[in-house]
């Protein structure tokens, strides 16, 4: 059974609360612990609460899985490889502070950053790009606090992923429509000849 944001996010603050007044120098008091929990269990409340109204302004439709620091989605793109690899590259430049880390061409892995602000410590964001096809690729993107530990991040995680799935979609528009202007694309001459075929038709009949 899953537990509730609203659970375990106050009681792990709780417990550093807890365990942090016994090494700043008190006793081992069990009243001041448990004020100390109750303290930091309230607190954890109150971070909790504001990481989810931050989390609703960027994703007003938001299920259990958008609260979470850790984001991932799957995109399509209907371009070859290559071209997917350079969209996913030129998408790191529209995050704040963001800039590329490691790219591995040959297996499909770009690792980013974004840098360090008052909002949060950046996010790590990592790209796997698998080929479907000679005109389709897909990107699986991922991104998490630069902090390991953090169990609530203000939604800083979704609207990464959200910021570089809105860029690569736009992208994937593009590429739909030159596949199908390339796809529909007939010479002006063989409407000609067909218009002329139609006309002697009628003439004839």
């Amino acid at each position: 059974m899953k537990i509730s944001r609203y659970i375990k996010f106050p009681l792990v603050f709780g417990l550093l609360m807890s365990i942090n007044s016994i090494l700043i120098g008190f006793s081992l008091n069990p009243k001041q612990m448990l004020f100390s929990f109750v303290l930091g269990a309230m607190a954890g409340i109150g971070m909790q609460v504001y990481s989810d109204y931050k989390t609703l302004r960027i994703k007003p439709n938001a299920v259990d899985e958008d609260f979470g620091p850790r984001q991932t989605q799957i995109v399509p793109l209907f371009c070859g490889y290559q071209d997917a690899f350079n969209l996913c590259l030129e998408s790191v430049t529209y995050l704040k502070k963001g800039t590329v880390q490691t790219v591995d061409k040959d297996n499909g892995l770009i690792k980013a950053k974004t840098g360090i602000d008052w909002k949060s410590f950046g996010n790590i964001i990592e790209f796997k790009l698998k080929p479907i096809s000679e005109r389709v690729t897909e990107i699986e993107v991922s991104s998490q606090p630069r902090l390991q530990t953090a169990l609530i991040d203000g939604g800083e995680s979704l609207e990464v992923v959200r910021t570089i799935r809105e860029f690569l979609e736009r992208k994937t528009n593009v590429f739909s429509h030159r596949i199908l202007d390339e796809r529909l694309e007939i010479p002006i001459d063989h409407f000609s000849q067909h218009s002329e075929s139609a006309v002697n038709r009628r003439t004839s009949a």
